[in-house]
């Protein structure tokens, strides 16, 4: 039973997985920060996410017309009605042995309701950490990813290359409408 594509063998339009979209997602954006960002010990930081991510592996081109966009650290729903989306992100910490490493997703500026939240001790050299959450937004509404850290440091920085990462993509993240 069907209702007009068959898949691989429709008629018309997308037809399946060798459909027009078979390489890539429009209702996907990836993006990371091409430089590292500097943390100031015990201050929550918004994670920039400057660079569309267009490495082999990430789902492009991205439309962002009805979407997500992003604006200055922002990824801000700009489209009508709502949209439910699984964000994922990975942050590359500077070593430094001591203190918590902490990330979340912050909704609409409200900071004490942190979806996705990860932390973790810094105890090895390359400290790496790795969350996802889904959100619905509405029209206007916004997120961004932010972190801290507590190293008794005056501050140390995430992203660029650590860990062996090229090209300054350790900070990533992929937003992806389901």
């Amino acid at each position: 039973m069907g209702f007009g594509v068959t898949g691989a063998t429709g008629p018309t339009g997308i037809t399946g997985p060798t459909g027009s979209y078979a390489n890539n997602s429009p209702r996907s954006l990836s993006r990371y920060h091409n430089n590292s960002q500097v943390v100031a010990t015990g201050m929550n930081t918004v994670l920039q996410f400057d660079t569309a991510d267009t490495s082999l592996g990430q789902p492009t081109p991205y439309n962002p017309t009805g979407l997500v966009e992003y604006q200055g650290g922002n990824f801000v729903y700009q489209a009508q009605g709502s949209v439910t989306v699984l964000v994922t992100w990975q942050i590359g910490w500077q070593y430094f042995n001591l203190g918590q490493r902490a990330t979340w997703l912050c909704y609409d500026g409200d900071n004490g309701n942190r979806y996705g939240y990860q932390a973790q001790s810094s105890t090895n050299t390359n400290p790496f950490q790795a969350s996802s959450t889904v959100i619905t937004m509405t029209t206007g509404q916004y997120f961004n990813i932010q972190c801290y850290q507590d190293a008794p440091s005056a501050s140390i920085t995430t992203g660029g290359n650590i860990g062996g990462v090229s090209n300054n993509r350790s900070n990533r993240i992929q937003v992806t409408q389901i």
